[in-house]
């Protein structure tokens, strides 16, 4: 199972008696058993997201036809289930996909002996009508406006460039905090001493004492000190602690006592990094929004999977130099799963540009020592249990959140760069999105459908036109007409190559890529090699721009 999935049961209990059976035998088939002539084994996630359209079908069943066998089924009944769909159901995509389940009882019927369907509901009227279908293929993932893109990435980069030196600082000190004990292990008669030096370097700074829900924060108190809470509790260290904040006063909050030295515009992007999680200006906020900006980074700049940028390890960026020691080009590795015969993936390169390099190193100084996982949910949250590998429906909510943090940041310092809304509202970012947004634009440039092939590892430029969004209802205009005349050939040599594009060399991807760049990218030298890749003219141009 890949690293961001989470653990998955097919839970057979609710399912009605009548067709409890017929299902297990099902899935049995599709996990471990004999596969129907021409049929492949599927993965274990697209097992269970079955499962959940098989218990909505028999749980139909057994409430309107009373539990009658598959077989007796006719094609009234499955029409009917049809409308149902239509009824509960309002996307076209996931009624497509229920659909598919049910037509399993069809596909499967080899390898029932209890019971299964006798007509194909692809022969029902009203049956497969799906969005995909009617548009030919063409993906539907909605592209992020540009407007919202360009302001999420503007973010995202300042979080990088600008906020990240102060927010790992802050993170390490946490680290460094978390691990001192929690109970004192220091002779009682130095308690005193250690506390009257702590509370020294307060006054000597002139800083109040750390503040906590209207009180002094002990707790932070004593990690300082190197005791435990309770014994600052005590009587005689309490009445210390009191006389001191009576002279000194009290801080509303804690700070982390890391310095804040990023500047935005010429200022201090912040006054301070508190330590109360709940603060949106807490390292355990930052953090996170620091990860968000990493995440969104990387989907754009790369086009990689969700599946693939939780992959991504330690060490995983490799700069390309030339003879002059100038980095030319930067490759990330990892591991690749869509189409791959191995459920484990597969290893795999992209190019990336400097921008998409930098982040990898944030995301390298944010996670503990001995953690290799880059996308790993960070031990700052409370709420959250670190994990091998943040799941996609946790990486949404990040996604979100940043831009919440983006827009309540922007009020209130009085900005006026948000990220801006569609139709009155945020736009609901998703993980696949980026790679979507990113094929519109890399298919849109001279030579770029034949780029994108290789860089999204697609069979065949066809599949990746498909995927970029090629009609007016991908909101764009068609693909230049230099890009076509290069594909069947292309294509043929892909085949020939008996590999997917993603795993060219540079050298055997090299022709292709000029040859459909039309003489104005291919015509350039060192830094000018397989730089469609990225949709733009040179990869040096590229790394110093972003």
């Amino acid at each position: 199972m890949q690293r961001q999935m989470k653990a998955l049961v097919l839970n057979f209990a609710p399912l009605p008696a009548a067709h409890r059976q017929t299902v297990k035998q099902l899935c049995l088939a599709m996990l471990s058993g004999e596969l129907p002539i021409g049929e492949t084994r599927p993965k274990v996630s697209s097992i269970r997201r079955h499962m959940v359209e098989l218990k909505r079908f028999v749980c139909w069943l057994d409430a309107n036809v009373h539990g009658r066998p598959l077989v007796d089924l006719t094609a009234y009944h499955l029409a009917a289930y049809g409308r149902h769909l239509h009824t509960v159901i309002r996307s076209a995509a996931t009624r497509e996909v229920a659909e598919v389940a049910v037509r399993l009882f069809w596909r499967y019927r080899s390898v029932l002996p209890d019971d299964h369907l006798a007509i194909d509901p692809l022969d029902v009227d009203g049956w497969g009508h799906s969005t995909r279908r009617r548009l030919g293929s063409e993906n539907t993932t909605p592209r992020i406006p540009e407007d919202v893109m360009g302001a999420l990435l503007v973010w995202s980069l300042r979080f990088i460039d600008n906020f990240a030196n102060d927010i790992t600082a802050s993170s390490a000190r946490w680290h460094a905090r978390r691990s001192q004990p929690t109970r004192s292990r220091i002779h009682p008669h130095e308690v005193q001493a250690r506390l009257h030096e702590v509370l020294r370097h307060y006054v000597d700074d002139g800083r109040p004492l750390p503040g906590h829900r209207g009180g002094v924060n002990v707790e932070y108190l004593a990690r300082e000190v190197g005791c435990g809470r309770n014994t600052l509790r005590l009587p005689h260290h309490a009445a210390t602690i009191q006389a001191t904040a009576r002279i000194i006063g009290v801080a509303p909050f804690t700070d982390m006592g890391t310095p804040v030295t990023g500047q935005l515009d010429g200022d201090a992007w912040l006054t301070r990094i508190a330590s109360d999680p709940a603060d949106p200006h807490s390292a355990a906020s930052l953090t996170r929004q620091l990860q968000a900006a990493c995440y969104i980074t990387i989907a754009y700049l790369s086009g990689m999977r969700d599946s693939e940028i939780k992959h991504l390890q330690r060490g995983c960026t490799r700069p390309h130099r030339d003879s002059d020691g100038a980095v030319y080009r930067w490759t990330i590795t990892g591991r690749a799963f869509k189409g791959e015969a191995d459920p484990a993936g597969t290893p795999a390169t992209w190019v990336i540009g400097a921008a998409v390099a930098r982040a990898i190193a944030v995301l390298e100084q944010l996670q503990p020592i001995g953690v290799d996982t880059l996308f790993r949910t960070l031990p700052h949250a409370t709420t959250a249990a670190p994990r091998d590998a943040m799941n996609n429906a946790r990486t949404n909510e990040l996604l979100n959140a940043f831009v919440a943090w983006v827009n309540a940041y922007c009020r209130q310092y009085g900005r006026h760069d948000p990220v801006p809304e569609v139709a009155g509202r945020p736009w609901k970012l998703s993980t696949g999105q980026f790679r979507r947004t990113l094929a519109w634009h890399i298919a849109r440039r001279a030579g770029g459908a034949i780029a994108g092939a290789i860089q999204y590892r697609h069979l065949s430029i066809q599949m990746f036109e498909g995927y970029a969004g090629t009609s007016e209802s991908a909101q764009g205009r068609g693909l230049p007409t230099g890009t076509s005349r290069f594909s069947r050939s292309f294509d043929m040599w892909t085949r020939e190559q008996r590999q997917p594009p993603g795993n060219l060399s540079r050298s055997r991807g090299r022709p292709w890529i000029r040859a459909a760049s039309s003489g104005s990218i291919g015509s350039r030298t060192r830094a000018g090699r397989g730089c469609a890749i990225a949709g733009r003219p040179s990869p040096r141009r590229y790394a110093c721009s972003v």
